[in-house]
């Protein structure tokens, strides 16, 4: 089974991605949904990726309009272009000859708002050391 997922995933991965959704799948990671499972891609800067909780382990680069990956489960180079011009958060369906999935890309972190959930604020020219820095302290309520 996992095989066949591993399979899908990848040819998820080769279905028709410009560049602008390119970038936005390597910044943020993306959920692909097949037949019921979804299967929760990362990628790092360095041209790494992985998923199915480490049991899915590849590189990545971008070549123009596509976004190629090899992968411990499908060793040989799969290239992809998806829709162009999709974002964080966007959701669009590819399908081949092995089926239909559902590609997600991840929602983007918002620090700010963690920050702020967290009472946090950065308080600029604190002494550290003998040395000038930042420190983060609770916010006064």
């Amino acid at each position: 089974m996992r095989v066949v997922l591993a399979a899908l995933v990848a040819a998820a991965m080769a279905a028709p991605a410009f560049a602008d959704t390119n970038s936005e799948i390597v910044a943020h990671g993306m959920i692909v949904s097949i037949a019921g499972n979804d299967i929760d891609l990362s990628f790092t800067p360095d041209g790494k990726f992985s998923g199915l909780e480490g049991q899915l382990t590849g590189t990545w680069k971008i070549d123009g309009e596509k976004l190629c990956t090899t992968s411990n489960l499908a060793p040989e180079e799969n290239c992809s272009v998806f829709p162009a011009d999709k974002k964080s958060g966007d959701s669009f369906d590819i399908t081949n000859e092995q089926g239909t999935a559902t590609v997600k890309i991840k929602e983007a972190a918002r620090l700010f708002g963690q920050l702020a959930e967290q009472h946090v604020i950065v308080r600029q020219g604190a002494v550290q050391g003998g040395q000038r820095g930042s420190l983060v302290q609770p916010m006064d309520e």
